[in-house]
């Protein structure tokens, strides 16, 4: 490689070191920004369904099931639900962690599994 072409490439070389030191300081400050302080709380009413908190750590989430849900009716049984819901008494009493088949309440809720 001829000198000039090799001035150029040290030259590129030394540019790109440059950039890199820039931008590392750039993305990360050497001091860090002071957390502000939380604001004071405010009463408001309370909404309708499930309230989420805003906290400074892990995030907080609310888990809803996909699956629809069934209240049992008087008269009901599970052969009865599965066939209403196209499913099996097989994966209503696995989802639902029933150990009697036999043992339904009037007003028991049971999740009802989609294929």
């Amino acid at each position: 490689m001829e000198p000039r072409a090799l001035a150029i490439v040290g030259a590129a070389a030394i540019v790109l070191v440059v950039l890199a030191v820039l931008l590392t300081r750039a993305i990360s400050p050497s001091s860090p920004e002071p957390t502000p302080a939380p604001a004071a709380a405010v009463e408001s009413p309370t909404p309708a369904g499930p309230t989420v908190v805003p906290t400074q750590g892990p995030i907080q989430a609310t888990i809803v099931p996909l699956e629809p849900s069934y209240t049992v009716q008087a008269g009901d049984n599970l052969a009865i639900i599965a066939r209403r819901f196209n499913t099996t008494v097989d994966g209503i009493v696995s989802i639902n962690n029933l150990t009697d088949r036999n043992a339904l309440r009037v007003g028991q809720r049971l999740i009802i599994p989609t294929q």
